[in-house]
């Protein structure tokens, strides 16, 4: 059993569609309205993954916070076609995506590199985006002090599974977004999954870790 959910009127059929892989829902009906297995009708972390990714597909692959207004900052993975990677195209950290330009400048400049891996319906990254990515304080500290890596993990899944296995093997869990902090020539130093902006009832945030 199923039933329709209505979703936002922005959407055309085509991105609806690619909205169902996304979030592996099984159908669209007629009239443009998403099938939701009875089973996860009362899913709460189902229903905001689904309506990030209505948002997502609605916007073209902008994020709900100023990546989709715009902004005055605009880095490497405007250029990129990963819905993801271009919900982050606005942050104010010089994000590069996987690839030799990222990797040839953390070795010339000596600079540890700050990889982050998620997708585009993962709802803590959007959460880890909005308290961290977006800060123009956070972001200063991470141009300075690191070569920031941005990983669609739908895109490389080979990028994911190694660094995954590493947080597993490290901290006996794992999840996205995945953080791991790698030498210049991608070793793995240290890493986990979201981390709060600051610190929080004795984890430690994100501000103080960088």
């Amino acid at each position: 059993m199923s039933v329709a959910c209505r979703v936002l009127s922005a959407c055309g059929r085509a991105r609806l569609q690619k909205c169902c892989k996304i979030s592996g829902i099984s159908s669209i009906s007629a009239n443009n309205r998403l099938v939701i297995p009875i089973a996860r009708q009362n899913n709460v972390l189902y229903r905001q993954t689904l309506q990030t990714a209505v948002r997502t597909m609605a916007t073209g692959g902008a994020s709900s916070s100023g990546s989709r207004k715009g902004g005055k900052h605009k880095n490497r993975l405007a250029e990129e076609k990963s819905p993801y990677l271009l919900q982050h195209c606005h942050n104010p950290v010089d994000w590069y995506p996987w690839g030799e330009d990222a990797f040839k400048k953390a070795k010339k400049e000596n600079k540890p590199i700050f990889l982050s891996v998620g997708y585009s319906t993962c709802h803590w990254c959007h959460v880890m985006e909005r308290e961290s990515f977006e800060s123009e304080e956070v972001g200063k500290i991470m141009n300075e002090h690191f070569i920031n890596i941005k990983v669609d993990r739908e895109e490389r899944p080979d990028v994911d599974k190694v660094y995954m296995a590493f947080i597993q093997a490290t901290s006996g869990g794992g999840g996205w977004p995945m953080s791991v902090w790698l030498t210049p020539d991608l070793k793995p130093i240290a890493g986990g999954t979201y981390f709060p902006p600051q610190d929080s009832r004795g984890r430690p945030g994100f501000s103080t870790i960088l």
